[in-house]
C-alpha cells in the first residue's frame, strides 16, 4: 500500500513523456532495506512541504487540481511506515521532481517458538545491546513514542536486560515523568500528540535537575529542517527511525 499510493502520485503528478522510478537497496550495515520513489514532475515547494503528510489536505497547483482525491495517499505512507518502525524522507524542488524514501529495519524473522512476532522481532534485532548487570548502577532511560507496538518491543528487551525504562505516549506525560524521575537518556519522538517533541525537548531543557540529560530526538518522518530545529532547542542527538541495534547500543554508551 505504501509503494502503491507512492508510485500513484508518481505517475499522477509527472506531466507527459517525463519519467518514473523505484529503487530499492539493501543497507546491511544500518539494518535497513530502504525504498525509494522517483519521479520528473512538478516538485513541492520547501514551505508547502509540512502539508503534505497532513489528511484530507492537497496542495493547490494547476496540475493537482487535474486529479480529485481525498487527500489521504502520504499521510496513509507515513502512517503505515510509522507502524512498521520506519521512516519517511523526502527531496524534492519544485519543477524538477521529487523522492520519497522509505526506509524499514531488516530484521531477522523470529523463531516459530514467539509467542508474540511483532515483540519477538524486535527482541531479536537488538540482542547486541550491553547488559546492564548492576541494579543499582544502571541509567534510568525514558522513552517517549505513540507507536505503541515498537516501543513495547524495545522496552521489553531493555528491561529483561537489566534497564530501567519508562515509556510514555504523550508529550504532557513525557515532560511530567521526566521531571519526577530526572533519567540520564531521553528518547524523545518528534511527532508526538499533546506536545510535540520540539516544545517538549524545551521544556526539558529549562527544568531543574535535566540539565546533564542526553535527548536523543528521533522521527519516522523526517523534514527539511528537522534536525537543525531540534539541536537547536537542547537535543544532543537528531536520528530517523528504525532505531537500528547498533545505534541504540551507541545511545545508551553515552550514559553508562
Amino acid at each position: 500500500q505504501i509503494l502503491l499510493n507512492l508510485l500513484n502520485n508518481a505517475v499522477k503528478f509527472t506531466p507527459d513523456n517525463g519519467q518514473i522510478g523505484l529503487d530499492v537497496c539493501e543497507e546491511t550495515e544500518r539494518e535497513l532495506i530502504t525504498f525509494s520513489v522517483w519521479d520528473t514532475g512538478i516538485g513541492i515547494a520547501t514551505e508547502d512541504i509540512p502539508k503534505l503528510f497532513q489528511p484530507f489536505v492537497q496542495l493547490d497547483s494547476k496540475l493537482s487540481r487535474q486529479y480529485q482525491g481525498a487527500g489521504l495517499g502520504l499521510a496513509l505512507v507515513y502512517r503505515l511506515t510509522k507502524l512498521h518502525g520506519g521512516s519517511v524522507t523526502m527531496d524534492t524542488e519544485p519543477n524538477m521532481g521529487s523522492r520519497f524514501t522509505i526506509a524499514l529495519p531488516h530484521q531477522l524473522r523470529p523463531s516459530r517458538e514467539e509467542s508474540d512476532p511483532v515483540a519477538a522481532s524486535a527482541i531479536q534485532a537488538l540482542v547486541d545491546l550491553p547488559i546492564c548487570v548492576d541494579e543499582h548502577a544502571c541509567p534510568l532511560l525514558l522513552l517517549a513514542d505513540d507507536n505503541e507496538i515498537g516501543a513495547e518491543g524495545i522496552q521489553a528487551y531493555l528491561q529483561q536486560n537489566g534497564y530501567k525504562v519508562t515509556l510514555v505516549q504523550n508529550g504532557v506525560e513525557a515532560l511530567r515523568q521526566a521531571q519526577i524521575f530526572s533519567p540520564v537518556l531521553l528518547l524523545i519522538d518528534i511527532q508526538l500528540s499533546q506536545m510535540n517533541g520540539l516544545e517538549l525537548i524545551r521544556q526539558i531543557r529549562q527544568s531543574p535537575g535535566l540539565a546533564n540529560s542526553v535527548i536523543v530526538a528521533f522521527t519516522a518522518l523526517v523534514l527539511p529542517g528537522d534536525r537543525e530545529a531540534c539541536l537547536a532547542m537542547g537535543a544532543d542527538q537528531y536520528i530517523s527511525k528504525p532505531l537500528s541495534p547498533k545505534k541504540l547500543q551507541e545511545l545508551l554508551l553515552l550514559c553508562m
